[in-house]
């Protein structure tokens, strides 16, 4: 009778885990439906508190989203500020000299009065 015996012992141990599963969910159903119930009892004062808290509860997500931007906004400028303290400043005012230096390329202009003082000496 030992296999009998297990299997009764199996058969209970299910019977217990369903009636807990059952038990479980009936508690969240009645739940359920009492907040329904204060729901549709509720004043409309008290209607406007709840659609508050609910506001100010579900704010979270968006907070986490606010200091990403925030986060990053603040990185913006750290790297301007960097930038402005590591690059030298120019004078606005100080203009490039229209005067080529010794180490300027010649531009096309140069070519074409190079081969007619050329031609003026033959």
């Amino acid at each position: 009778m030992g296999l009998l015996d297990s299997l009764k012992s199996l058969f209970a141990k299910e019977a217990a885990e369903v009636k807990d599963s059952l038990q479980t969910a009936e508690r969240r159903a009645n739940a359920s439906l009492d907040a329904k119930e204060r729901d549709l009892a509720a004043s409309p004062e008290d209607k406007l508190a709840q659609i508050q808290a609910e506001i100010d509860g579900g704010d979270d997500s968006l907070a986490a989203v606010r200091d990403k931007i925030e986060r990053k906004t603040h990185l913006a400028d750290a790297d301007e500020e960097l930038r402005e303290i590591t690059e030298p400043e120019t004078e606005p005012d100080a203009e490039p000299s229209a005067e080529p230096g010794p180490d300027a390329e010649p531009g096309p202009d140069a070519d074409a009065s190079a081969t007619s003082e050329s031609d003026d000496a033959t």
